[in-house]
């Protein structure tokens, strides 16, 4: 059994933002090296794990309160999908990200999704960083809920195994990190409704009922990582012409708000594009910054 009697769970008490610089890693090396935690984009693989670290606040589950936070019911995945992302800093490509929907006929038969989420730097910038991310995630098909996330990240000489357990039957989350054996794991309390990992929460903001909004609504989600929760808003900015001309389409434009980094440039410095088909993918993260702008384009 992975939990005790409930007598004994140890408590983490929720810990204030490690210093750790994943999502955009990629990006913050080359980019003079963003503030730790500021919030750059993790669109990175799925170009969407930029959703999180874009996120707005890092909270305890009692300052979450009574908040309204998005959940969809069923869990929208296509199975068999693979995304594949080219990560821009200036005028360089500096890394690759991909995205894949696994769902093997045993997972079928158990009612869960399996997406696979990798990132690297281009080799032939690993003299200036080596960046590589690889994430699992798996969640219920069903409620939408998170039943599982790993990841194992290195960042340069940074790194950083993990494996999660989200126990709803427990309203716990179990956490272990692999990267140090020795220490034990780490619960958190937590209602079913906020069994949500990052991975979980992109998926969520892909399929949000945007046609129901209005330009100007905000949204907002929620993703526990590394010992916290993460509660990310997202400013709906409607329907607007993307592409080139001769083969302009509509596409959602987002804008993640109240990001706390002071490098970011202008009013709406990160602009999110999720197409308006049934797949919904992410077309485009830009990131406009005062050491430069980078971004994160959907490989055609």
């Amino acid at each position: 059994m992975l939990l005790h009697p409930f007598s004994s769970y140890k408590i983490t008490r929720i810990r204030k933002p490690a210093p750790i610089r994943e999502a955009m890693g990629i990006l913050s090396t080359i980019v003079s090296r963003f503030p730790k935690r500021t919030g750059l984009p993790v669109f990175c693989f799925c170009a969407l794990l930029f959703f999180g670290h874009c996120s707005s606040s890092h909270k305890s589950e009692k300052e979450i309160g009574n908040q309204f936070l998005f959940q969809a019911g069923d869990f929208q995945a296509i199975p068999g999908e693979k995304l594949e992302f080219e990560v821009e800093a200036g005028l360089f490509t500096v890394g690759d990200v991909s995205v894949e929907v696994i769902k093997p006929e045993e997972e079928i038969q158990k009612g869960r999704i399996h997406i696979v989420a990798k990132a690297s730097t281009r080799p032939g910038i690993s003299w200036i960083s080596r960046i590589q991310h690889l994430w699992h995630a798996w969640i219920d098909s069903t409620t939408g809920q998170s039943l599982r996330m790993t990841r194992d990240v290195t960042e340069n000489k940074y790194h950083v195994e993990q494996d999660v357990r989200f126990l709803a039957d427990s309203q716990m989350i179990v956490q272990r990190d692999l990267h140090r054996p020795e220490r034990p794991p780490k619960y958190f309390p937590a209602p079913p409704g906020r069994m949500t990992d990052l991975v979980n929460m992109i998926w969520k903001i892909r399929y949000s009922p945007f046609d129901e909004k209005k330009p100007g609504d905000t949204l907002s989600y929620l993703s526990f990582f590394d010992g916290e929760w993460m509660v990310l808003q997202m400013r709906y900015a409607g329907l607007r012409p993307f592409g080139p001309k001769k083969s302009r389409e509509s596409a959602f434009l987002l804008y993640p708000v109240n990001i706390d980094s002071k490098l970011l440039r202008g009013k709406d410095p990160i602009e999110v594009w999720i197409e308006n088909k049934p797949a919904r993918r992410p077309l485009r993260v830009m990131i406009s910054s005062y050491v430069g702008n980078a971004g994160v384009f959907l490989r055609k």
